[in-house]
């Protein structure tokens, strides 16, 4: 019964798509009809399950970037190490001697890691990523650190919202570069970031993403890092991952870097001196250009003819920042005359943070209540020099 009622269907199927015709049958011949319905079904079904796979192997590589190992629930997952490996966009490292640098918190300066960039490690990402990856330079920043799996939860983190520990492993690695820039400005920097769950092998890439670069101003373009550079820049770097998130410090550093991946130089001002009032700024909002310019100056000068130069730069760059911040007319002005401008703030903020994160005794008050009664007591206090 059944297989007639099945006899009948596929013959049916036969006639209405009028495989006789497409196949050159003999009429009236039910039994090629059916098995030509068969292998019409057979071939569909063969070319539907490759497009379906196909599809889901598309989209899984356009939203991952790499290659990604699915878990169960019923694998025993252990503990092992990962590693972020960001190569360092275009950029001339003349000593290759000198490296691996270890920078503290797991994240190291190396020579870029062949297998990383290798086309087996590559080959799943976008065309995009593919470029910026082989167009980066002979250096990387790395960090291992310990994982489960990709996005578990940062026990370590102490903000509002949880976090990946792969967000704090490139966390470490953004707080290495912005050490670097901090002890010199320079055009140092990465685009590109990818974790790998078997370092050393090119096809365990389980992530890659691109970030938005440190773009450098026109001058820090001819600087050139130094070993000497480096080492200096290991203890700041140590001294940023320890800041506590959220604390003045910490959103001074996170401003900073936000100022310098910005492309136009009014936004990359103004966050700049977000950074600055952050820091300098008291505690009541109350604010005034002369108080701000004089807390500035006090702090950073070591006697008085540098804190009047201080107080003048911080001056013009926060009468600067209030234009841009109110939408005043400020198209007129040319490279040569916001040039300055910008790099005299970025100087502020830059020597103001080495300066605090290099003394624990500046750290513990620019982290704590103390800080406005420390900034007003300055101008009573002798300069360092004097």
């Amino acid at each position: 019964m059944v297989v007639d009622d099945v006899r009948r269907v596929l013959g049916r199927l036969g006639r209405t798509l009028d495989l006789a015709r497409l196949f050159d049958l003999p009429d009236r011949h039910p039994d090629l009809m059916i098995a030509a319905s068969i292998v019409l079904y057979v071939g569909l079904g063969i070319i539907i399950a490759i497009t379906v796979w196909n599809t889901g192997k598309r989209r899984s590589h356009e939203a991952c970037g790499a290659r990604r190992l699915e878990r169960t629930g019923r694998e025993s997952i252990t503990m092992g190490t990962w590693l972020c490996v960001a190569p360092v966009a275009p950029y001339m490292w003349d000593h290759p001697g000198g490296l691996p640098i270890d920078m503290g918190s797991g994240v190291k300066l190396v020579s870029l890691p062949p297998w990383a960039v290798s086309d087996e490690a590559i080959s799943v990402l976008s065309s995009r990523l593919q470029d910026k990856i082989r167009q980066s330079s002979n250096v990387a920043l790395t960090v291992e650190y310990d994982a489960n799996s990709l996005g578990e939860t940062d026990p370590t983190w102490g903000g509002p919202e949880p976090r990946s520990v792969q967000a704090a492993a490139l966390e470490a690695i953004v707080n290495a570069n912005l050490a670097l820039w901090l002890v010199r400005p320079s055009a140092f920097g990465f685009e590109v970031a990818m974790h790998f769950d078997r370092p050393g092998d090119p096809t365990s890439c389980r992530s890659a993403f691109s970030i938005e670069p440190l773009k450098p101003g026109p001058t820090d373009l001819e600087e050139m890092l130094s070993i000497d550079d480096v080492l200096a820049a290991c203890q700041v770097h140590s001294a940023l991952q320890t800041l506590k998130p959220f604390s003045t410090v910490w959103m001074a550093s996170r401003l900073l870097w936000k100022a310098l991946t910005e492309a136009t130089w009014e936004m990359r001002l103004l966050f700049i001196w977000v950074g600055l009032e952050a820091l300098y700024g008291p505690d009541s909002g109350q604010e005034t250009t002369h108080q701000l310019a004089e807390r500035i100056a006090l702090f950073l000068a070591r006697d008085r003819v540098e804190a009047r130069q201080f107080f003048r730069t911080a001056k013009s760059s926060y009468r600067m920042r209030s234009k841009v911040a109110h939408g005043n007319r400020i198209a007129s002005l040319t490279r040569g005359e916001f040039g300055p401008i910008l790099r005299n703030a970025e100087t502020l903020l830059r020597r103001t943070l080495d300066k605090i994160v290099l003394d624990q005794e500046h750290l513990r008050i620019f982290c704590s209540s103390r800080r406005d009664e420390f900034l007003s007591e300055l101008i009573f206090q002798p300069l360092s020099r004097e």
